[in-house]
Order: structure tokens, then sequence, then C-alpha cells
């Protein structure tokens, strides 16, 4: 799903997971360290980004704004 190969190229540019940025990528370097076989737990639920005023379901990431920075979780009516 997250591959170079899959991603268009707006996505290959943004995706957090094949272009983490370098203080996440050292972080990720130190924890495989201690526990080498770890996979990343992707969080999906729903979303409000206050930037653009939409709802969306998924990660934490506004295509629209293309970042999650202004996204808070919808909480269950």
């Amino acid at each position: 799903e997250h591959t170079w190969e899959d991603l268009t190229e707006n996505g290959r540019y943004h995706c957090p997971y094949v272009r983490p940025e370098p203080k996440e990528a050292r972080r990720i370097r130190l924890l495989r360290r201690y526990v080498p076989d770890v996979l990343p737990v992707v969080r999906k639920a729903e979303w409000h980004c206050s930037g653009c005023d939409s709802d969306y379901h998924g990660e934490r990431y506004c295509l629209t704004c293309r970042t999650g920075d202004h996204s808070t979780e919808r909480c269950a009516e």
C-alpha cells in the first residue's frame, strides 16, 4: 500500500511512510536496535480537518490540505 511503485508522484513526495522526516527516521533506526521485527501500527479513525472543514476516514492525513496538522478525531455520538 505504501510502496514507492504503488504511489502517485504526489504520494511519493508527501507520504510519510516512504519519505519520513529525518528526525523520525533516526528514531525508527534507534527503536529497531531494540525491537528489530516490529511493524508500525496504523490507526484509522474518523477525522475532521479544520483547515478545509472536511471530514474523512482513515489515517490522520487530509488529502486536501496534505497534512494532518489541522485534523482532530471526531467523537462517536
